[in-house]
Order: C-alpha cells, then structure tokens, then sequence
C-alpha cells in the first residue's frame, strides 16, 4: 500500500512540474503578446498620423486664395458702373485668405450677380449722392474672414438699401405675408432670397427680375453655405454668406432621433449640453416652455421630432434620466434640440443631394457612412428658423382665418397640379405661378399625378402629353371618366407636338386648353385666369 501510494505522490509531482514548466511558458507567452499588442498600438497611432497628416494634406492642396477671382470682380464693377453711368469702386479685406477650390469655382458667378444688383438697384447715382451728403463714389467692400469651422463672406454696399415697404407690399401680393402680421425687419429682409420675389417691374441686362437671388441662394444651400440679408435704410446692405471651410471633409455629429439616425456639422451648433429631466422640469413656469443657460445665453426647449413631424409624440422618461440637448441660435430666439441619444463624432464628407431637394428646410446633403448607410445632414440653423417662422405663420394664418370666418367670407389660394417630366419645366413653370400668388404641386409623371389625385383635389391641371409611366392623354382619360369632383378640373395641356393629331385626341379627352411649348408667361395666366 505505501510503495502504491508513493507511486502515486512522484506522479503527482511530475504533474506539477509539467503544469509550472507550462504556466512559465504560458508567461512568455503572455509578455510577447503585451509587446506584439504595445507595437501594434504604436502602429496605429503611427498609421492615424499619417491618415490625419494625408487629410491636411488633401484639405490644404483644395485650398486656394480668394485673391484667384479678385481682377474678375474688379473688371465686372467697371464695366457695370460705366454702363449705368455711376462711379463704384470695389474693395477687398482680406483677400489672402483661403477657400476651398470647388467651392470659390461656384460662388464666382453668385458674387458676380450680386454686384450687379447692388450697383444697378442699391447704389445712387453721383447727383443724388451728392444731395444726400454721401461722396459721389460709391463703395462696395467685400470682406473674407474666418469663424470656426466656416468661412464668411461680407458683400456691402453703402448706397440705399433694401426697400423695406416695397418688400413687404409684395410679400403681401404673393401671399407670404398677411395684413397685420407683425415681424422684424431682419426676416422682412429674407423674402428677396424667396423663388420669383422681385420688387422690380422692369427686366435688364444688367440683373434680371425674381430669377436671381433665389438661385444665388439654392446654389450656395447646395454646398452646405448659407445667405442673410441685411439693410439699414438710406446706409445701404449687406449679404453675408457662410461657407463650410472644405467640401471635402467635415466635423460631423451623429445622433439618434426616434429610431433614425442623423447627422449635424459641428460648426452649426453652439454646443451639447446633458440635462437631467427632473432639471429640465423644474425650469418650466406652468405651460411655459423649460430654459437652459450656456454661455450668458438662454435657450428654449424644443424636442426635435415635433420639428420634423407635427404628429410626433415624444415617449415619458424617467425623472432621474439624462437627455441630449444641441444649442442653436436662430434669429427670433434660441432653441436647445432634445434628441434621444448621441452616437458620435466623426469626420465624413458631405454629398449634395442636387437641386431636387435644395428647396427643403434644414436638409444640407447626405453621408455615406462606413456600413454602406446614407444618413441625411440636418442644418439645424435653417430648421430653427423656419421652425420659428412657421409657428408663427400658423399662428397668424389661424388668426385670420377665423376674423374671415366671421366676416362670412375666406378667399384662399388657388391650387396648381403641374405633371410634366422635365425638371427645368416643373422649375420655371413653379416660379411664375408662385409668383403670382397661387399654390403649387408637382409631379414627375402621369404616374405621381393619379396618385396625387387620389388625395387632393386641385383647382387646374398643367399637363405634358410625352412621360414615363402614364402619358398626358391617359392622365386625361383617367380625370375624365372619374364619377368624383375630380372630372371637372380644368385640363390645360402643354406639349411640345403641335400636331393637329394630338389637338383632336386632346379635345376628344375633354382638355380644355392646348398650348405650345415653349409657351409664353402673359398667355400661360390669361389662360389660367379663364377657368
């Protein structure tokens, strides 16, 4: 039994040498792979140096100064003052500073259009100069200069400024505006960026009449910059225009909003706050909104899915938990954006989404991240404000609305369904009803058009005969054989085949209007107003 159990015990022992002979191997092991882990660490922030310094790199060499189209400005503010016969000079502060390439490519022709105007409708003439105590030469200065992640550029004038009653009577003729509404200057001053809005009767050379500011305004939405007007009567306006800094890479926030992710540039919020619920309730003085301070500012408290949906309801939190508030600063006030939860911060680059959607609010372009995902860009600025805008407009539309009511009488908007495939047609064509005071909607097809049908019920339709999906002459058919209201909307068809073919089949589907393409404006609403 003992020389068993011995056995047994010298076994054991050479078991417990094998198993410290593998743990001491298993520490070698264990030190190289600390040292293989410390090496590829150091590979890491080596090879993120090296993709940061590419990056620089690749910002810089995009980067060129503004000094590139300086002579090109000079020589147009020549020619255009000699040919109206005033004295301009145009100057330049800072015009070493540097802009992204792409970007000084497209806002040439903007800067060139708005010198034009300036000089044609803003700046007197040296006789009436002189009778206003203002030396004959004019001046218009442009300033470059940089804040945070954006670049700014200042193009004023100090000739008469902006027309602050003419803006607003034809705010008022448009229907942006309504008798007794009541708001700042500073948003009167916004409606000249607005589709067609012009308070010249007369079109020149030298500046067209509603086809400009709006454009310059999409074309720089476009590349994520933004436009504010500014005017003190009789001292003359300012247009300020930021720009991001790149169009190639950008700080870029993501954070989820009611299971959708999206994505905001830094440089176009304030700041981040992290207030508990219980704070943010306690700052509420009854049915008044709550407030936060950041930086001697106060800020309301908006959730930002009621922004992007009426309908939405935001879900109860527990008094204890934290939320995410994004501070912006609008013009009217500042509203701190609750979102449900941050995801990150990283630098991607930003892609336009093209003149389709240009005339949608706070939507800046799109992201392709890593997954293969795209996430929309919000620009949370222009959401504040046409948020603010909105409520307001709601307000006052509400308001008179009932007074009319009262009175036993609302006169609203005639409505326009224009079905045409041509994207420059529905453009134009949107322009000029707009601006004569009527609503629009569009569709891209015959197809879009019955659908659109099939929920609202328009006062007149513009159709094109040649498209996708459903041509005119079926769309026709359709409207007419319905037992609805919906057969008796007028039918004015535009087309480009002026065949007497296609007449006869028009008349037969019960058009009431055949016009040529391209038609004239005075003809187009004289038809129109017909029916």
């Amino acid at each position: 039994f003992d020389a068993i159990e011995m056995d047994k015990y010298t076994e054991l022992q050479q078991v417990s040498l094998s198993l410290l002979e593998d743990y001491e191997d298993l520490k070698d092991i264990k030190k190289n792979l600390l040292g293989r882990m410390r090496n590829m660490g150091g590979i890491l922030l080596d090879q993120q140096r090296s993709m940061t310094n590419l990056q620089d790199g690749l910002i810089s060499s995009q980067m060129v100064p503004f000094t590139g189209i300086v002579p090109r400005l000079r020589r147009l503010t020549r020619q255009v003052s000699a040919e109206l016969g005033k004295s301009v000079t145009i100057k330049f502060s800072n015009p070493e500073g540097k802009i992204d390439r792409s970007i000084l490519q497209m806002l040439a022709s903007p800067l060139e259009h708005m010198i034009r105007n300036s000089i044609d409708h803003g700046i007197e003439t040296a006789e009436e100069r002189t009778k206003l105590g203002k030396p004959e030469q004019a001046e218009i200065i442009i300033k470059l200069y940089r804040q945070g992640a954006n670049v700014l550029l200042d193009i004023t004038d100090d000739g008469a400024g902006l027309n602050r009653d003419a803006i607003m009577k034809k705010a008022k003729e448009n229907g942006l505006l309504s008798d007794g509404e009541k708001i700042s200057d500073h948003a009167i001053y916004q409606y000249v960026l607005q589709a067609g809005f012009s308070t010249t009767e007369e079109v020149s050379k030298i500046s067209g009449r509603g086809v400009g500011l709006d454009v310059v305004h999409s074309e720089i939405l476009q590349v994520g910059g933004d436009v504010e007007m500014f005017s003190s009567p009789g001292l003359g306006a300012t247009v300020k225009i930021r720009l991001p800094l790149t169009s190639s890479l950008n700080r870029s926030l993501l954070f989820m909003l009611n299971g959708t992710q999206y994505v905001m540039l830094l440089n176009t919020i304030d700041g981040i706050l992290m207030e508990t619920v219980e704070s943010l309730q306690r700052s509420r003085k009854g049915s008044e909104p709550a407030f936060v301070e950041y930086s001697s500012k106060k800020y309301e408290v908006v959730h930002m899915g009621s922004m992007l949906d009426k309908n939405y309801k935001p879900k109860p939190e527990s008094v204890d938990a934290s939320v995410p508030l994004l501070l912006v600063t609008g013009r009217e006030k500042n509203l701190a954006l609750q979102i449900d939860s941050i995801v990150g911060s990283r630098d991607l680059v930003v892609k336009s989404l093209g003149s389709q959607f240009s005339g949608l609010a706070g939507l800046s372009g799109a992201v392709i991240l890593g997954d293969g995902n795209v996430v929309v860009v919000l620009d949370p600025v222009e959401l504040v404000n046409d948020y603010l805008s909105n409520n307001h407009s709601m307000l006052q539309t509400i308001l008179s609305v009932d007074a009319a009511l009262e009175e036993g009488s609302v006169k609203g908007k005639k409505t326009i369904l224009v079905v045409d495939d041509s994207i420059t047609v529905r453009k134009i064509t949107s322009a000029i009803l707009k601006r004569n005071g009527m609503e629009v909607i569009l569709a891209k097809n015959g197809m879009e058009a019955v659908e659109i049908l099939q929920g609202s019920l328009p006062d007149l339709m513009l159709l094109d005969i040649e498209m996708p999906k459903m041509d005119g002459f079926e769309v026709a058919s359709y409207i007419r054989r319905q037992d609805s209201d919906v057969k008796n909307i007028p039918i004015i068809m535009i087309t480009s085949r002026i065949g007497d073919k296609h007449r006869s089949r028009a008349e037969e589907l019960g058009v009431n209007e055949y016009m040529c393409k391209p038609f004239q404006e005075e003809n187009l609403l004289e038809a129109i107003s017909d029916y």
